[in-house]
């Protein structure tokens, strides 16, 4: 039965790489995590994508620090291609890690198969033990106690005052006796080869609780990294800098942690797929020390040939076990015929029938033990294991660090490119600023600024004809006060030769009079509010 396991393509490739020491040469690739060279060549190939990473951040680093010290920055060159390139990229870098997530989920559920038939490995392990102890116990306590106190009932020659009858009662019983000891002795022997502390129960505690963090946390981690992909697309669309600036301090942590992850991943499916090329060997050698190498090579390879599948380390001591209370069934059945007709009922019952019911009890757990003990149960769930971790979980394994070594690199480049369209992506032009001196304003917000145009002219002459402002309710200046919204209209321009020109001035005129502008409104149009009311002919009558 051990030709039903063929190594996967994944499992031949990944034995196939190139296992070296620190000093770059061939070690073998035997899978032994107990030798500290085998270890030593899967941290050599852990390290190729952490000195990847080195490199890669001595790059950007190198980039960003002459983008800092560039102080000619042109501000309004085109970034049309390099946002297409990261919108692009970043839709491909999100797809790339999603595959990183199916590969984490077929992972977990590996996982989950491999330590439940693990558990059953150790549930059948723990029945055989409790079973073969139990049985010990009953045969010491009760089937040995019962055939003594019947030899002692015997061997008393007032009962029988036949010796021939008396002796050949003894010899059923001694038998017996013998029989239930040898019983108890293949028990004993099978007990105590089960008896050393089993290494699943710890191993599966240290496995689980790992497992219980390492899904979740890879499920956030690689959730996160979507998102945030997803921002920075939003963030080319919209143009908005700040997201632009988030995505490349936080694209060097996610290219951190990928290839750190990445490391991980090679070292552990390269260990994989040596433990997978060779499966039977790893197997035998772990738990050859804990139950014998015969036991390992028995459960494995599981013979078809009944004769020889019946000839397993366990078995023997449940077959002869068997034989033996099988015997002490057949002199108990010959004492109760012989008691019969030479005994008293009082003087042998009700021993007898309870421990023929005790040797018949025996037999059943002894049927039961023989089943616990066969290999094509263990065996299967050998084969089970072996398509949960060298098939599903190597699978998902592989995705995984497809995706993290994918995810690396592109990473790797949205954040060179965003660095690049941020330094150089200019702000949004805000609504145009209307100034102060506006001559079309309200005359709150224009006063000054007339004041001051005022105060340009060449000439400071005090004004001769003051302009008149009207109110927004059609009345002259005096009535309804509070009204205080005007419209001021713009000032006339000077012109060559008049006094509000360069032309002729008076040097001794008072510096802090007005300047005199030429018209009836000092040189400003006449106008009215839109709220003035027109006169009309009935107005004068």
């Amino acid at each position: 039965m051990d030709g039903d396991y063929v190594p996967s393509l994944l499992a031949t490739f990944y034995h196939s790489l190139p296992h070296v020491n620190i000093t770059f040469q061939l070690v073998n690739s035997t899978f032994n995590p107990r030798s500290d060279i085998y270890l030593e060549s899967l941290g050599v190939a852990a390290s190729v994508p952490a000195v990847w990473l080195l490199l890669t951040l001595l790059i950007l680093l190198s980039y960003l620090l002459s983008r800092c010290c560039d102080k000619q920055l042109r501000q309004g060159r085109s970034l049309y291609c390099h946002r297409w390139v990261l919108g692009v990229t970043a839709f491909i870098c999100s797809a790339t890690v999603a595959v990183g997530l199916y590969g984490n989920d077929d992972v977990h559920n590996a996982f989950l198969r491999f330590s439940t038939t693990l558990r059953a490995v150790q549930h059948n392990i723990d029945a055989v033990k409790d079973n073969s102890h139990s049985l010990k116990l009953n045969l010491e306590t009760q089937s040995f106690p019962l055939a003594d106190r019947l030899t002692e009932v015997v061997d008393d020659g007032k009962l029988l005052p036949n010796a021939t009858i008396q002796r050949l009662a003894l010899e059923l019983l001694h038998g017996t006796t013998a029989n239930i000891n040898r019983s108890i002795d293949d028990m004993t022997l099978l007990y105590e080869r089960l008896l050393p502390p089993s290494p699943l129960p710890p191993f599966l505690r240290v496995f689980d609780t790992v497992e219980l963090y390492r899904w979740p946390i890879t499920m956030g981690l690689l959730s996160a990294f979507i998102l945030l992909c997803l921002i920075l697309i939003f963030g080319v669309i919209r143009r908005i800098r700040c997201l632009l600036v988030m995505f490349a301090v936080l694209g060097l942590l996610m290219i951190i942690i990928s290839w750190c992850t990445a490391s991980v991943y090679v070292a552990v499916a390269m260990a994989m797929g040596d433990a997978c090329v060779d499966p039977a060997g790893v197997i035998e050698r772990l738990i050859a020390n804990q139950y014998g190498a015969d036991v390992a090579d028995y459960y494995i390879h599981c013979p078809v040939d009944g004769a020889v599948k019946e000839s397993g380390p366990f078995n023997n001591f449940v077959r002869q076990a068997r034989l033996n209370i099988e015997k002490s069934e057949q002199l108990v059945a010959e004492f109760a015929a012989l008691a019969e007709m030479h005994y008293s009922p009082k003087d042998v019952q009700p021993s007898l029938d309870k421990l023929t019911r005790s040797l018949k009890t025996a037999t059943q757990n002894l049927a039961t033990l023989a089943g616990l003990v066969d290999c094509a149960p263990l065996h299967r769930r050998y084969l089970d294991v072996l398509d949960v971790v060298c098939n599903k979980a190597l699978f998902g394994l592989t995705f995984m660090l497809a995706s993290a070594l994918g995810s690396g690199l592109l990473f790797t480049l949205l954040v060179w490119v965003d660095s690049h369209v941020w330094i150089y992506l200019r702000k949004r032009k805000g609504y145009l600023q209307v100034a102060e001196a506006d001559p079309f304003l309200p005359l709150s917000s224009s006063a000054g600024s007339s004041s001051r145009g005022a105060q340009g002219g060449s000439l400071n002459r005090p004004s001769l004809n003051p302009p008149q402002t009207y109110s927004s309710a059609g009345t002259y200046p005096g009535r309804h006060a509070h009204y205080r919204h005007t419209h001021t209209p713009p000032q006339t321009p000077p012109f060559p030769g008049t006094m509000n020109g360069r032309g002729s001035h008076n040097r001794h005129e008072q510096p802090s009079a007005p300047p005199l502008l030429l018209g009836p409104n000092n040189g400003q149009y006449p106008t009215l509010s839109k709220s003035c009311k027109t006169l009309e002919s009935s107005d004068f009558y």
